[in-house]
């Protein structure tokens, strides 16, 4: 079968981020298939090319989480119209899967299956319009009508739904009839336990956040966190941010007014960069701002963190707080005071058996053979 995968940020290891479409189309040619990619790119020009036999459509069209909320939304628009053309290109699909966020993504397989008669499962990353209304950035009546009206359009006429975490699906269900399955995202183990050396630590501990540095993910507490610890002299300790986002500068000034000696910032890197960074790192600080809705993420570094074998920190109630204190491969911790609290607590055992829980997590629950199997029979 062709499949056509639309996703507007897609990334491949070379680029970082997040893979996981990268994994899932891959298991689809693997299986047979024949794929072709749909996502854009901040170039001033378009182009096809191909990588590890996937067909992968870059469509110039600029994004940045640091734009503002207007031209993000017009940045999701011409995605819109321009996917929408390169669709038409592409010859004899069997099946469409397109991937949020944004929501609008929706939109192209809904015009897909509408005017073209092409069947799509569509994979929800994220509960938009839930998300931008919960955190008080959509507001107007009309507007929140209209969105929700469109999320129930386009899981209406989907073939099959993907959730990305259980709270998804239990929230989806509850607006469809359409068949959903719950496929958390990926567990590289292999990827993830190849050794690399980490040369000088700036501190025995380090702790690491990882991924987009904007509103909702709140990494301002790990800021705060550093503060706490150098105020008590808790100089074993050191912080590092990694990544990049509408916030980070705002980050960076707050560190320098408090003249913060144990937080380092760190432009994004590649997986293979980020795996050396890894040799280095102690335990993987996973942190959102306190929104109900945010309690349903599936952060895709929560993963790698766990294939890493490291120990998680997470700031958020829901089900990663559920996985990191039942199976005892971290801990929960809202505020500063206690995660330090918790952390002069800690015996060398103690960090070794978190890693060791983390890893046997991602063997038993997330490993990337287990997901992308479940993953190809949705197209049998």
């Amino acid at each position: 079968m062709k499949i056509l995968y639309i996703h507007q940020y897609f990334k491949i290891p070379e680029e970082g981020g997040a893979i996981r479409s990268y994994y899932l189309a891959k298991a689809l040619l693997e299986a047979g298939h024949e794929v072709e990619i749909i996502t854009t790119h901040n170039a001033a020009t378009s182009y096809t090319k191909v990588l590890e036999g996937l067909t992968v459509h870059y469509i110039s069209n600029y994004y940045s989480n640091e734009l503002s909320y207007r031209k993000r939304i017009w940045s999701f628009l011409k995605f819109i119209w321009k996917a929408y053309r390169k669709a038409l290109s592409v010859k004899e699909v069997d099946w469409v899967y397109a991937t949020s966020t944004p929501l609008s993504v929706g939109i192209i397989a809904l015009l897909l299956k509408y005017l073209h008669r092409k069947k799509y499962i569509f994979e929800v990353r994220d509960l938009w319009p839930l998300v931008p209304i919960d955190m008080g950035i959509i507001t107007q009546p009309w507007l929140i009508k209209i969105l929700y009206g469109l999320e129930k359009r386009i899981y209406d006429r989907a073939e099959k739904i993907v959730a990305l975490s259980p709270p998804m699906e239990d929230d989806i269900v509850k607006k469809t009839t359409t068949q959903v399955y719950c496929l958390p995202n990926i567990a590289d183990i292999s990827f993830w336990q190849k050794k690399e050396a980490c040369g000088e630590k700036s501190a025995p501990r380090i702790i690491a956040y990882i991924g987009t540095i904007g509103i909702a993910n709140q990494v301002a507490q790990l800021v705060e966190v550093a503060q706490y610890f150098q105020e008590r002299g808790a100089n074993d300790f050191h912080f590092w941010v990694i990544g990049a986002g509408k916030e980070k500068a705002d980050l960076i000034t707050l560190a320098e007014n408090y003249q913060l000696h144990n937080v380092k910032f760190f432009s994004p890197v590649d997986k293979f960069q980020l795996r050396k960074m890894m040799a280095c790192i102690d335990a993987m600080y996973i942190s959102y701002a306190p929104y109900v809705s945010l309690q349903a993420s599936s952060p895709n570094k929560f993963f790698d963190s766990l294939a890493s074998g490291k120990m998680l920190i997470v700031n958020i109630e829901g089900w990663l707080k559920e996985v990191v204190v039942q199976h005892q491969c971290g801990v929960y911790a809202d505020n500063a005071a206690m995660l330090y609290n918790q952390m002069m607590a800690l015996q060398e055992e103690d960090w070794q058996a978190y890693g060791q829980s983390a890893l046997k997590v991602a063997r038993q629950y997330f490993a990337k053979d287990h997901i992308t199997t479940q993953f190809v029979k949705l197209f049998m």
